[in-house]
């Protein structure tokens, strides 16, 4: 069985769409990371490295199943306020927690003390592009992943570029990832 013509063409230019802004967004995060390796030599990147790793499985629990949910449950629901209301109460508690247990887990000592607030700023960052993700699935779900692929790419683009910028204007690691 066959999609008609336009059906194809529309899932063909939203595919289109979320791709480039995912792998450019992605893209503008590994010249950031490039540019951190450089900056900050073997130590420096180590420590954003393991704070990345150990944010990213906060980020997995704040997220916990939420994108493809609300894709299906916002497809259902035409009124865009009402919408980014559900994404926040769902999301703004789960990201105050996750992000508490994150700052608990810094505090027992177990880490350097100078990788400790990289760690918070990577987390807060994380934990915060879950709530944009899950704005994003909003716009997906009305049928405009333009702007959820725009979205994406600025904020990454935006974080990497400020980063790059602090990073070779011999800022220390804490104030160019953050």
């Amino acid at each position: 069985h066959s999609f008609p013509t336009r059906r194809s063409s529309d899932l063909l230019r939203n595919f289109g769409w979320l791709t480039l802004g995912r792998v450019t967004g992605d893209a503008c995060l590994f010249a950031m990371f490039v540019v951190l390796s450089k900056t900050f030599g073997p130590e420096g990147i180590g420590r954003y490295s393991f704070a990345m790793a150990l944010a990213g499985l906060f980020a997995a629990v704040a997220d916990f199943g939420l994108f493809p949910f609300s894709l299906v449950e916002f497809s259902r629901e035409r009124r865009f306020g009402l919408l980014c209301g559900r994404i926040l109460l769902l999301r703004a508690p789960l990201l105050v927690l996750t992000w508490s247990l994150l700052a608990l887990s810094t505090a027992s000592g177990a880490m350097p003390a100078d990788t400790v607030p990289v760690v918070l700023i990577v987390g807060a960052y994380q934990l915060f592009m879950t709530v944009v993700d899950g704005l994003n699935a909003a716009f997906v779900a009305r049928g405009d992943p333009g702007l959820a692929a725009r979205t994406e790419l600025c904020l990454k683009a935006l974080a990497a570029g400020l980063a790059i910028l602090l990073a070779a204007s011999g800022a220390s690691l804490v104030t160019a990832v953050s």
